[in-house]
């Protein structure tokens, strides 16, 4: 039963993580000079990290994220990362039982803290990328 709900826990968090990727790079395609569509479409492919980025470069008179901000928003890819590339190498190839169910309940403690933030920080950014679009329609 842990496991499974490991397993929605993942795949909860990496929804709210797809959501706030996704909201950043509307709000980016909005700070660009152009088309929205086209704007969007140039930064689909782009990193969760690289989207921050640029943001935080075109950011200096909007003001849309303070620094603190963008500190959680690296923090967020870092964790994401971590989730896709890393957790379950951790516990799955431990050399022993006992190692291996110690990592998981590492993993299983992290994750859950993890997806409590992000239950509210996706909706924040999307809160902020509705203010934002609201003042450029």
């Amino acid at each position: 039963m842990r496991l499974e709900n490991f397993y929605i826990l993942i795949g909860e968090t990496i929804e709210y993580c797809q959501r706030i990727e996704y909201d950043l790079k509307m709000i980016y395609a909005y700070m660009e000079d152009g088309s929205f569509s086209d704007n969007l479409k140039k930064v689909e492919v782009l990193p969760l990290g690289e989207i921050i980025y640029l943001i935080r470069e075109r950011d200096k008179e909007q003001k849309l994220f303070k620094k603190a901000d963008y500190d959680i928003l690296f923090t967020i890819t870092k964790r994401r990362n971590h989730i896709v590339h890393q957790c379950f190498k951790n516990y799955n190839y431990a050399l022993t039982q006992e190692e291996q169910e110690r990592k998981f309940e590492i993993e299983y403690k992290n994750l859950e803290a993890f997806h409590g933030r992000l239950t509210t920080l996706w909706k924040a950014i999307e809160n902020v990328r509705y203010n934002f679009l609201s003042k450029k329609l």
